[in-house]
């Protein structure tokens, strides 16, 4: 998790709040409205649209360590060569693969369980 401070220009002039963010910047832990220096965290991370949005990554001089519980994850290869994420959501493994999706269980789940 870092912190961003959003620097997008928007006509007419939008507050420039600081991001707790993922490191793909796709979840939002909690943010800092601008102008202050009170962390509003979530109970849950929230899904967060960085697409059309700048940034610039900031210091963290919040006392935050973590704010989320590091999942274990573990990356595999499909059968084509592509790479996959298997992580454990609340004790329940889970695929990025396209076959999770569709049927709620892969090979790459199935394999990481065997090797647990």
């Amino acid at each position: 998790m870092k912190f961003y401070q959003e620097t997008t220009v928007y006509d007419p002039p939008v507050p420039a709040h600081i991001y707790a963010l993922n490191d793909s910047q796709s979840k939002l832990y909690a943010y800092v409205k601008a102008g202050t220096y009170e962390l509003i965290t979530f109970a849950k991370p929230l899904n967060f649209d960085s697409r059309k949005r700048k940034f610039v990554e900031v210091p963290n001089v919040y006392g935050v360590a973590e704010l989320e519980d590091q999942p274990l994850r573990w990356e595999v290869a499909g059968s084509k060569g592509n790479k996959y994420i298997v992580e454990d959501v609340q004790g329940v493994l889970q695929c990025s693969c396209p076959g999770f999706r569709f049927k709620g269980q892969c090979r790459h789940v199935t394999e990481i369980m065997e090797n647990l």
